[in-house]
């Protein structure tokens, strides 16, 4: 390996005091314009009073000019190891450590004249500016070179970076909560939109199972973000598994905006069912913010639907949800008439809907003492009844 790393660029220039004065003043002590004007001079040394009156006539444009002829310098070595660092670099949408860079060095499919560890590589390349650590301790490429970097390099290049990226981070030993966002996120970069959705879809579902809800978030949310390449159903699988994770986050303003987004899609496509459980949990999501007036029309919208369609269990279900509401605003006289509804409509359906409506009616026994409960149900048992009696008639 020595024999491979002998011919790396060194960028060693033996300046005299008068060149080393001159090459500060030209280049306005600039770190990367001198890193830049060291790297290449150390080819053509002879060259520093032409480099003067460059960057003298014309800095940004003396700079950008010479950003592209050092590049074509690292592009003339064999194997070109500068320069495919800096296509890595150009790829990396956030600082990464130098262990982490070696890691995605080593998933990178060189042939077998390259390093085996990047250390040397960077360590180079800091020496003229074209890296710089940050004060996390990530090390990112000079914006100068990324620009140029971009400009000229193939969509397959930036592939293979974005995959290497991708696969590094997915074999990591670090959390999934930590991993699988950033290989998610280099997927999609490299292109692989398939791929990147079968792994949203597996791990936000793992995610939420596990109580890991932001990890969950960033996977759905950046999946998301371009809704028109999905087929509807998915669309609709996806909105509603963020307003899950937005639930469980108490972003409920967050948590409403993505199920009204699913009732919309579920009402276009005629599929009531689905709309009506999204709308009761729409509902749920406004009690739970508080805004009980809201939340009592959705669900009176959801009851003038199950009653059009005689649908017992979605009646009683629904008046049970209305009478917890009432309770809440402590409106009690209407929480009795609907708890009681509930209870007496339970009556034909399964055990467990029978249990649920008894233990409603036991708590609202026990909140507000027998005298109380009769006394209060004596006023809202007549209309009670007769509306009982209407739903079992045209059931």
């Amino acid at each position: 390996m020595a024999t491979t790393l002998a011919p790396l660029r060194t960028f060693a220039v033996d300046f005299d005091d008068d060149a080393k004065d001159l090459l500060l003043q030209f280049t306005r002590n600039d770190p990367f314009a001198i890193g830049l004007c060291t790297a290449y001079l150390s080819e053509h040394p002879d060259s520093i009073l032409d480099l003067a009156e460059e960057f003298e006539r014309d800095f940004d444009s003396a700079l950008s000019s010479l950003v592209e002829r050092v590049l074509t310098m690292l592009l003339s070595d064999s194997p070109p190891v500068l320069y495919a660092t800096c296509v890595l670099l150009s790829q990396c949408d956030e600082p990464f450590s130098e262990k982490i860079l070696d890691g995605i060095w080593k998933t990178m499919p060189w042939d077998n004249t390259y390093p085996p560890s990047i250390s040397p590589v960077l360590t180079t390349l800091m020496r003229v500016n074209f890296i710089k650590q940050e004060s996390s301790g990530g090390i990112v490429l000079n914006e100068h070179i990324k620009r140029s970097i971009l400009w000229k390099l193939s969509e397959a290049d930036k592939q293979s970076a974005c995959i290497s990226i991708a696969n590094y981070f997915s074999q990591s030993k670090l959390p999934d909560e930590e991993k699988i966002p950033t290989a998610h996120h280099y997927l999609q970069k490299a292109g692989l939109i398939k791929e990147a959705l079968q792994l949203a879809i597996a791990y936000s579902t793992a995610f939420v199972k596990e109580g890991k809800y932001d990890a969950a978030r960033q996977l759905i949310v950046s999946e998301l973000s371009d809704t028109s390449r999905f087929e509807k159903e998915l669309r609709v699988f996806l909105l509603h598994q963020l307003s899950v994770i937005d639930f469980n986050l108490q972003r409920f303003d967050d948590a409403i905006s993505s199920i009204r987004e699913v009732i919309k899609e579920l009402s276009d496509s005629n599929n009531l069912a689905g709309k009506l459980a999204a709308q009761s949990q729409l509902a749920n999501l406004y009690a739970m913010r508080g805004d009980f007036d809201k939340a009592s029309l959705e669900f009176e919208s959801v009851l003038n639907e199950h009653e059009k369609h005689r649908n017992v269990s979605g009646i009683v279900a629904t008046f049970a949800q209305l009478g917890m509401i009432a309770f809440e605003q402590k409106n009690m006289l209407t929480a009795v008439e609907r708890f009681y509804i509930a209870k007496s409509l339970s009556a034909q359906l399964s055990e467990d809907e029978k249990k649920i409506c008894q233990l409603n009616w036991e708590y609202l026994q026990n909140e507000l003492g027998d005298a109380r409960l009769q006394e209060l149900l004596s006023l809202v048992k007549p209309k009670a009844d007769a509306y009982i009696q209407r739903v079992k008639a045209r059931a």
